[in-house]
């Protein structure tokens, strides 16, 4: 064998070795993005979660600072799920009827402390998260069922995520 067949044949494994390098990263790219896009709507989940469990709380500085944390995923949700699956607006509902219920619940205490009653805006109010009381536990639900497809662990793969 001459040399030139030798050098051609070590550039043509080099090039096999690089391709084969190139696409290797290109799926653990995808597979990354994929994870990572996971995350961020589990985090979406997990926020909607904690902010209903403190919501139904007694501890109103941390109903307030979840509500600020639910707000930031609230407006990201609308970049993370299709619109047609609803979750945004499910969303939006959740923080209505959780700022129903914050709200009323900050107004009496608020009341009882400082002993100004206005009782006709406290029943108004006290209306309003009773109702939302109602539908929270369903909007949660809800919830769970339009971002289940998008949290399903069935449709990962041992070598990675599954293409659909």
């Amino acid at each position: 064998m001459d040399t030139g067949a030798i050098i051609a044949f070590m550039a043509a494994c080099f090039a096999g070795a690089a391709v084969f390098v190139s696409v290797t990263q290109q799926r653990t790219i995808e597979y990354k993005l994929k994870l990572d896009l996971y995350d961020k709507r589990f985090a979406v989940y997990t926020v909607a979660l904690e902010f209903f469990q403190v919501t139904l709380g007694d501890d109103l500085d941390v109903g307030k600072s979840k509500s600020v944390e639910f707000v930031k995923y609230f407006r990201e949700s609308q970049f993370l799920f299709e619109k047609k699956d609803g979750v945004y607006d499910t969303l939006r509902l959740i923080q209505i009827d959780c700022s129903h219920i914050l709200e009323y619940r900050r107004q009496k205490q608020m009341n009882t402390n400082t002993l100004e009653r206005d009782e006709g805006a406290l029943k108004r109010l006290y209306n309003l998260q009773e109702g939302s009381y109602s539908q929270l536990l369903e909007y949660m639900e809800e919830l769970e069922r339009q971002i289940e497809p998008y949290l399903d662990f069935r449709r990962i793969q041992s070598n990675g995520f599954d293409s659909g």
